[in-house]
């Protein structure tokens, strides 16, 4: 009877820990592509310094979610998305708007593709 009562432990351990896992990648993922968009509104409206402050916090956000997503994600995916959300605090100026606007579409992307590689494997 013992036995069983272990089985049941460790699926429901196994359950909760892939809701835990989905769930942080999805909330994770879905405020990076939401805080690029706000970068790129910020830049378009002429605010640069704002955006430039939410390229710090976006990347700020990123670093403490980076250890978290490694449990789940292989860390090779993880550097392409964070590479590419390091880069864009320098694009946040005027004279850079279609670069900025450029490499925030390349980071969306790593971004989308680290959100696919999970779901693709549950």
């Amino acid at each position: 009877m013992r036995r069983i009562y272990a089985a049941f432990g460790i699926l429901a351990a196994i359950f909760a820990l892939a809701l835990y896992s989905t769930r942080l990648v999805k909330t994770t993922t879905e405020r990076l592509c939401q805080g690029l968009d706000a970068v790129e509104a910020a830049c378009v409206e002429g605010r640069y310094q704002e955006a430039a402050a939410l390229v710090r916090q976006l990347n700020n956000y990123y670093a403490k979610q980076e250890h978290q997503l490694a449990l789940f994600i292989k860390r090779d995916f993880l550097s392409g998305a964070a590479g590419a959300l390091a880069g864009l605090e320098a694009y946040t100026q005027k004279e850079y708007l279609p670069d900025l606007q450029s490499e925030a579409r390349k980071a969306r992307a790593q971004i989308e593709a680290v959100r696919h590689l999970f779901f693709s494997m549950l």
